[in-house]
This record gives structure tokens, sequence and C-alpha cells, in this order.
């Protein structure tokens, strides 16, 4: 059990720009896991991110115009996660788009220069995040709880079921479990978390 605190400690640093105890992280040994064993945590963190979002939705409802909090709620999950995956979405943008082959779009993407799809990108997707908040209105609730987790569940899955891109030579092969005997290892809690969205979708859908 401790081991898997450490990891999801690992994973809240990793994923989010909420601090934690320093004290806390050299109890646990935060500082010294390997990245890769916090992989089957990423979904766990997006509930804590979801019930964050859930709790400022509620405030936020109370005190602004429905516009004007699901534009705040973008913001404060953009803030939480430090834009982390908005950087990844506009380096994929400028690769995809640039019309390359395949090592040129990788190396477009390691540039830390943003170009003028990426820019695109980011417009547009925070535009849709802003403009899906507005149309959903009061029925949003169980989406934002659950949709972070979702988005971790494809970062993890993507992580424990397909190769590094660049084989070894970008950050994403620091969470790649170097032996077979470790992604079993740590497949329980992400499976934990699988089976958890899957029911509480289930439970949404019937009950509407």
């Amino acid at each position: 059990m401790r081991q898997w605190v450490t990891a999801f400690l690992v994973a809240w640093l990793f994923l989010t720009r909420l601090p934690l105890p320093s004290r806390l992280c050299r109890w646990f040994g935060a500082h010294e896991t390997p990245f890769f064993r916090s992989v089957p945590f990423f979904p766990w963190v997006g509930l804590v991110l979801g019930g964050l979002l859930l709790a400022a939705d509620a405030v936020l409802g109370w005190l602004f115009s429905p516009l004007l909090s699901a534009l705040l709620l973008v913001v404060l999950l953009v803030v939480l996660t430090g834009g982390l995956h908005l950087d990844g979405w506009m380096d994929t943008a400028d690769g995809l788009f640039s019309g390359r082959d395949r090592e040129r779009i990788l190396s477009i993407m390691k540039d830390s220069r943003v170009g003028a799809f990426g820019v695109l990108a980011l417009v547009l997707l925070l535009l849709l995040k802003w403009g899906g908040l507005v149309e959903l209105g009061n029925e949003r609730g169980p989406l934002l709880l659950l949709m972070p987790v979702a988005g971790r569940i494809a970062m993890s899955g993507c992580v424990l079921f397909w190769p590094d891109a660049r084989a070894g030579g970008g950050m994403g092969s620091l969470f790649h479990a170097p032996t077979e005997a470790e992604k079993q290892r740590f497949r329980p809690p992400w499976r934990g978390v699988v089976s958890m969205l899957a029911a509480s979708l289930g439970i949404w859908a019937v009950t509407g």
C-alpha cells in the first residue's frame, strides 16, 4: 500500500501544479521514485481534479453568470494542471499539420517554440471546452467529475500499452516500465479506476 501512495504522489506532482508538503514527499520517497510507477495512478489524480472542478462549479454558478462561470472553469483547469496537456496538444498540432515525414514531425514536436498550427489548435480547443460547458448548463456536473478521469485513463493507457514514439529519446520514455513484471505490478490500480468510471457512466446514463 505504501508504494501505491508513493506512486500517487509522483503522479500528482507531475500532473498538477498543486504543491504537496515536502515532509510528506520525503516520508514516502516521492522524489526518488521512478516516473513509470506513477502511470496507473494518473486517473486517480484526474478524479481529484474532477472533484475540485465540481466544487468550484457549485461556487462559481452561485456567484457568476453561466457564461462567465464556464469560462472560469476552463481557466481553473489550466491553472491546476499548469497547461501540461495544452502544451502537448500544441506540439502535436504543429507536428501533424506540418505535412512532413515522421522524423521531421517528431523534431517539430520536440521544438519548444509554438507555430501557427499550435496556436490555432489551442484557441479552438479552449473555445470548444467553454462552449461545451455552456451548452451542458446545469447538467455538466457528472462530466466535470468524470472527464478529467477519462482523459488520464487515455494517457496512462497509451503509456501502458503502446511504445514510446521516440524509442527512448523523449519524455515518454521515463514513463514506460522497464520490464513486463513492473507493468503487471501496477496495473490493478489502473483497472480499478477504469471499472469505477465505467460504472459511474452507466449509472449516469440510466438515471439521466
